[in-house]
C-alpha cells in the first residue's frame, strides 16, 4: 500500500464510494419497493400480489442491467480509457437514479432502474480494472 501513487489513491478511493453507493441504491430500493410500487400502481395495499410481482419484476430487470452494464461499460472502457467510462457509468447511474424519483407507471420505474443498473454494473466492471 506505501507504493501506491497519490493518483492511484485517488482512484481507488474514488471506486470504492461509486460501489458504496451503488450498493445503497440497490439495498434502498428494496426496502421501498413495496411501498413506492404501491402507490405507482394506486393499490390498497403493500400485500395486494401486484405489488409484489411487480416490485420482483422491477428488480430483476435491475438485476438484468447490472450484469449487462459490466459487459457493455467494459467494452467502452477498452475504447475511451478508464477514466472516461467510469465517468459515463456514473453519469448513467446518477441520472437514471433521479429520473426514477419522476416515474409515473411500474413500467417507467423498471425503465428507469433497469438503465440506472446499467451504469451500476459498468461502474464495478470498470472501477475494478
Amino acid at each position: 500500500m506505501k507504493d501506491l501513487s497519490p493518483q492511484q489513491w485517488k482512484s481507488g478511493i474514488a471506486a470504492w464510494l461509486g460501489w458504496l453507493f451503488d450498493g445503497l441504491d440497490m439495498h434502498l430500493y428494496t426496502l421501498v419497493a413495496a411501498p413506492f410500487v404501491m402507490q405507482l400502481l394506486m393499490a390498497p395495499s403493500t400485500k395486494d400480489p401486484a405489488v409484489g410481482m411487480y416490485s420482483s419484476i422491477i428488480q430483476a430487470s435491475f438485476l438484468v442491467g447490472w450484469a449487462l452494464g459490466g459487459a457493455f461499460f467494459g467494452r467502452i472502457g477498452d475504447k475511451l480509457g478508464r477514466a472516461r467510462a467510469l465517468n459515463l457509468t456514473i453519469l448513467t447511474y446518477a441520472i437514471f437514479t433521479g429520473l426514477s424519483f419522476f416515474a409515473q407507471t411500474w413500467w417507467q420505474l423498471c425503465i428507469f432502474r433497469f438503465l440506472a443498473a446499467l451504469g451500476i454494473g459498468g461502474e464495478w466492471a470498470v472501477g475494478a480494472s
